[in-house]
């Protein structure tokens, strides 16, 4: 396998979008994989006062939330994290595993989060 220069990686699209069935909530969720700016931003969302209190599931399911074609669908995702975590788990549980999924974000990092 040849080694990819920086431009072809640029040019791929790896910003996966995956679909998410959601009855309770009367329809589909679309979640796409964060990047690594994305993924840096939520975690010192959570990091200050007052959102620590967030759960992990509805700050990652927050940030991934995208219409179909990938376009981020929160300008500012704490407040529906927030919402989303007085919501039935089922439905953010399920969205949760696909966008953890998604960003290969591992057991650790849920652990940590979970501690915090």
């Amino acid at each position: 396998m040849a080694a990819l220069t920086p431009t072809e990686i640029l040019a791929a699209n790896d910003l996966v979008v995956e679909s998410v069935a959601c009855p309770e909530w009367g329809g589909v969720a679309f979640l796409r994989r964060l990047t690594p700016g994305e993924a840096v931003a939520m975690y010192q969302a959570g990091d200050v006062e007052g959102n620590k209190e967030i759960p992990f599931a509805a700050m990652l399911v927050a940030w991934s939330l995208c219409d179909e074609t990938g376009s981020l669908s929160c300008e500012d995702p704490v407040p529906v994290a927030r919402a989303l975590a007085e919501k039935g788990y089922p439905a953010v549980k399920r969205c949760f595993m696909v966008a953890r999924r998604l960003s290969a974000i591992g057991e650790g990092e849920v652990e940590a989060r979970a501690k915090n």
